[in-house]
Order: structure tokens, then sequence, then C-alpha cells
């Protein structure tokens, strides 16, 4: 009843997937999905849906191995693809699941549907913790722009009362020395004046010259 077959041609499952077990007899079930639902010429998915069932056996595979609870092929094939009775779904006719496929695996499955929950409810809370950090960070940014800012603002102000005062000081200076300057003109005349007076004057101290 699926909308797609496999490629695995003329060899059982059950023969290839023992070809593809691991010392312990263990599968790992996602890879053989991968290898019996790809074209053996273009190396693409015979149907986009198998790459997403694929996406899915994955992500239950880490999740599952992650939370110290690894799952069985059988397992994954259920929980992904659904059960169906005496063969596997996706996978073909067989391999049949074996006598231990029970109340204890559905006990099992329901376990781990519990876990993935909690598992996603920390991954939600670690990423909003991520966020919140990020925000922090961008505040203390713009915290410190803003006192760089400030700073910067304090040192052209300081800059420009210290060029203000010295042109005050060099004004005072130019007056001050315009001050000598007449000051020194002005007792110039009084002693030209001074002697002048004393020329025009007499002995007696009358003057020499009458108008």
């Amino acid at each position: 009843m699926l909308p797609y077959n496999h490629t695995s041609g003329s060899r059982s499952f059950p023969i290839a997937m023992s070809l593809m077990a691991n010392e312990d007899g263990d599968v790992d079930f996602p890879e053989f999905y991968k290898k019996a639902h790809k074209s053996k010429k273009t190396g693409d998915w015979i149907d986009p849906k198998c790459g997403e069932l694929h996406d899915d056996m994955v992500n239950l595979q880490l999740t599952a191995t992650d939370a110290g609870l690894p799952l069985t092929h059988e397992e994954i094939s259920r929980q992904v693809l659904g059960e169906k009775k005496n063969y596997l779904r996706g996978c073909g006719i067989g391999p049949k699941p074996s006598s231990t496929a029970s109340s204890a695996a559905r006990a099992r499955d329901k376990h781990m549907e519990s876990m993935r929950v909690e598992l996603e409810v920390l991954r939600e809370q670690r990423q909003s913790d991520h966020e919140e950090l990020l925000k922090e960070k961008e505040e203390r940014q713009r915290d410190r722009e803003e006192l760089l800012k400030e700073k910067e603002e304090r040192q052209r102000d300081r800059e420009e009362i210290t060029k203000e005062r010295e042109q005050l000081i060099k004004q005072v200076d130019e007056e001050k020395k315009a001050r000598e300057a007449q000051g020194v003109q002005l007792n110039h005349l009084n002693d030209v004046v001074s002697r002048l007076t004393t020329l025009l004057q007499g002995s007696d101290g009358h003057p020499i010259i009458r108008f």
C-alpha cells in the first residue's frame, strides 16, 4: 500500500539486513532503509517521502541514544513507519518482528515519547536561554558604545574648553602688551613735554618766549 517500492532487488530483507549486522547482530536501521530506498544509478531517493522518513529515523535514533535508551531496528520501524502485522513497514515482506515486540516494547515506546517531549522542552529552554544571553550581550554592547560616545563627547568638550582658554590667555597677553606699549609712548611724551617746558622757561621760572 506504499506509494513507492524498494531498490534491494531479489535479495530478501532478512538476508540484506544480516549482511549489515555488526558483531552483536544489531542493524543500523536508518542506514539499511537508505540503501533500500535510494536509486543505485543516481543516488537519489526513489520518493521524496523516503528522505523525510529517513531523517525522522535518524533523529529518533539520536534522541534515544542521548537518553541512554537505544532502540532496536524493529522499534525504529514501528515508531516511524507505523505498525503492520507480520512485517516491518517500508521493508517489504519481512523481517518479521520478534516475539519481544509486545506490551513491554509499547511501554518502552511510551517512555521514549515522554523522553522526546522532555528533550524538546529542554531544547526550547536552551534556545530561550541562548536568546536571552544574546539580548543581554547586545544590551551590554549598546551600553559600552554609549559610554564610549559620552567619553568622546567629554573629551571634545575638554579640548574646546582648553582651546578657548588658550585663546583667552593669548588675548589677555596681547592686551597687556598693547597697554605696556601705550605706557611707554605716554612716558616718552611726558618726558618730551617736560624737557620742552624746561627749555622754554628762564632761570627765574618765567617763560622765555612771550606771546
